[in-house]
C-alpha cells in the first residue's frame, strides 16, 4: 500500500486534512462564502495580495522551499507554455 496521503496522527498534515474533511458540508461552505464574498475587508493590489501569501505556510504543500508567489509565477508560465 502506498504511503501517499497516509499521514501520522497528530502531525500538521494529518490535522489539516482532518479539519478539511470535517468542513466539507454545504452549511459551512455557504457560511464562508457569505463571509468572504464581500470585498470590504481591505484594498490592495494583486501583487501586494500575492506577496502577502509568502508568509502563509500551506500544511498540505510538501514544497516549503519556494515562496508562494514564485510557485504561482512558475505555474502561470508553465501553463502559458502548454498553450
Amino acid at each position: 500500500m502506498s504511503d501517499l496521503r497516509n499521514y501520522k496522527i497528530d502531525t500538521p498534515q494529518y490535522n489539516f486534512y482532518k479539519e478539511m474533511h470535517e468542513k466539507v458540508g454545504l452549511e459551512y461552505t455557504m457560511n464562508m462564502r457569505n463571509k468572504y464574498s464581500q470585498y470590504d475587508k481591505c484594498k490592495m493590489t494583486i501583487k501586494k495580495a500575492l506577496s502577502m501569501m509568502d508568509d502563509f505556510i500551506d500544511p498540505s504543500d510538501p514544497d516549503l522551499v519556494k515562496d508562494y508567489y514564485d510557485k504561482l509565477l512558475d505555474e502561470y508560465f508553465l501553463g502559458e507554455m502548454e498553450w
